[in-house]
């Protein structure tokens, strides 16, 4: 599965709890994004409720197994809840129907200091 399908399927999955982008033309479009390591929300875009961001590039795992291929793909998901909605556990649930194999990582979160909750995801596939 490349970045393409888990964006698409990780929509799907999550489209009765995703927030929205708001952007700069005041349209609006789901908030499930692609980004790399430390990139933040482009300016201009504003965010309201849950947005789902998965890292661009996968970690790779060495497998031990002859004849497999010799690593899998760990895609890294981030569920961030802007405004307390308390969206990101039934985000986090919805997930784990599709891939129970996922791990789950609550991620604690100072308050006034960016998001209300946020919980790291990682898929393997």
């Amino acid at each position: 599965m490349d970045i393409l399908d888990l964006r698409t399927s990780l929509e799907t999955t999550l489209v009765d709890v995703l927030g929205v982008y708001r952007l700069g033309n005041n349209s609006m479009t789901p908030a499930i994004a692609v980004r790399s390591e430390g990139e933040g929300v482009p300016a201009g875009i504003r965010v309201s409720g849950l947005e789902c961001v998965i890292m661009r590039d996968p970690v790779l795992r060495k497998v031990r197994q002859y004849r497999n291929p010799p690593a899998r793909a760990k895609w890294v998901v981030y569920l961030v809840d802007w405004e307390g909605s308390g969206l990101v556990e039934e985000g986090a649930r919805a997930i784990l129907m599709d891939w129970p194999s996922a791990d789950l990582y609550e991620m604690r979160v100072s308050e006034g200091l960016g998001p209300k909750a946020q919980m790291r995801v990682e898929i393997q596939l």
